[in-house]
């Protein structure tokens, strides 16, 4: 007996094995080198409670570093002041560890709080990463810079109050084709959330 296969199989097969190769390489090769994936990756981290994840795609010090000298820019009275100039930079050091900390505490802490915690309330981490009635993802865009660089805006509705704002980030690229966050350029949206 003699079966017979056509070249319409062959073109078929051939379809569906360029399909499925493409599609692996957009997502090894394309995909995993976007800052939409470490995004993922970044949730991920925060969500399995893995800090070391965290830390080495936000890059905390710089981003509230960033913050402060933008606020001191603004403030006219502190650099017309040589002793309020000078303790800027402690108190910029002493505000940055403390947020670090905080934040690598509410990731890291979380599954003993969790152990811990019979009242049924959630810990900081998990508010963090729970699923907001009120405030959701929508579109996360990024443009790549040709100097490894890149901006990445996500648009996050409160859908309490009926309002959406764009937060603005800088990120930089790492060894690996993943993104470090560097700078959150417009700190100011965040109250309208």
């Amino acid at each position: 007996m003699t079966i017979r296969i056509g070249k319409k199989f062959f073109i078929i097969a051939a379809l569906i094995i360029a399909a499925v190769a493409g599609a692996y390489g957009y997502y090894h090769f394309y995909y995993m080198r976007t800052p939409e994936y470490t995004l993922q990756i970044i949730r991920t981290a925060v969500k399995d409670h893995d800090a070391d994840t965290f830390n080495k795609h936000v890059d905390i010090d710089s981003i509230i570093g960033k913050w402060i000298d933008g606020e001191m820019e603004k403030d006219e009275s502190i650099k017309a002041n040589p002793f309020a100039a000078a303790l800027i930079p402690v108190a910029k050091n002493i505000l940055t560890t403390s947020v670090k900390n905080a934040v690598n505490a509410a990731i890291t802490d979380t599954p003993k709080a969790a152990a811990a915690n019979t009242s049924g309330q959630s810990t900081p981490a998990d508010t963090l990463i729970s699923e907001k009635d009120d405030l959701s993802v929508g579109n996360i865009s990024s443009v790549k810079n040709a100097d490894k660089t890149a901006d990445i805006s996500i648009v996050v509705e409160n859908k309490k109050k009926n309002t959406s704002t764009t937060l603005k980030l800088k990120a930089v690229s790492l060894e690996d084709g993943t993104w470090k966050i560097t700078e959150l350029e417009n700190p100011e949206e965040i109250k309208n959330l």
